[in-house]
């Protein structure tokens, strides 16, 4: 999941911003109304630290979803 990336890299000594991206499919963007849950963004982890997700085809890829930390 993202936010397991983010706290993994986060250092707020340091004031970095990290920032996650994830190609998605057509499937989860509804139209702009993203469907979160099912996004790679918010389902894939380490192999064997979790669910894992299929990769997405570079035909498949559609729009890219991102997540941001302040610090």
């Amino acid at each position: 999941m993202a936010s397991s990336w983010i706290d993994g890299c986060s250092d707020w000594w340091v004031d970095n911003h990290p920032i996650v991206v994830s190609a998605e499919r057509q499937s989860t963007w509804n139209g702009g109304n993203f469907d979160w849950p099912n996004t790679t963004l918010n389902r894939d982890h380490f192999w064997s630290h979790g669910t894992t997700v299929t990769d997405i085809s570079p035909a498949d890829k559609f729009w890219l979803s991102w997540q941001w930390s302040e610090g």
